[in-house]
């Protein structure tokens, strides 16, 4: 009887620290947002990335796409927040001399707690 006590207590803290651990990987998705937030002297969006966890880093994983002159060129990249930190990617369209109207698309592809 005792045994088989150990046994079911046993499964129940893996089942427990298994599921815990999967759900705090799936958590720091849900903590992170990337979205427009007011806009570049330019008038285009200013794309703000925010870790909304009051206790947590995390590490964002971003896809960026640059389209200048009808040429797409993606790049990906890492990017740290501290606990409740934001941070500025950028304006969605630039106009940098000599090339005009160039594109910029980020895409959160994850995030993981540090």
């Amino acid at each position: 009887m005792k045994r088989l006590r150990k046994f079911r207590t046993g499964l129940l803290f893996g089942v427990v620290c298994l599921t815990g651990q999967a759900m705090a990987w799936a958590d720091a998705n849900a903590d992170v947002t990337l979205v427009a937030k007011g806009t570049c002297t330019n008038g285009s969006a200013l794309m703000v990335l925010t870790n909304a966890s009051g206790v947590s880093g995390v590490q964002v994983n971003i896809a960026q796409n640059m389209t200048m002159a009808g040429k797409s060129t993606p790049s990906k990249f890492k990017v740290m927040l501290a606990p409740g930190e934001s941070r500025n990617l950028g304006c969605t369209t630039q106009d940098s001399p000599p090339a005009t109207n160039v594109q910029f698309a980020w895409t959160s592809e994850g995030a993981q707690y540090q």
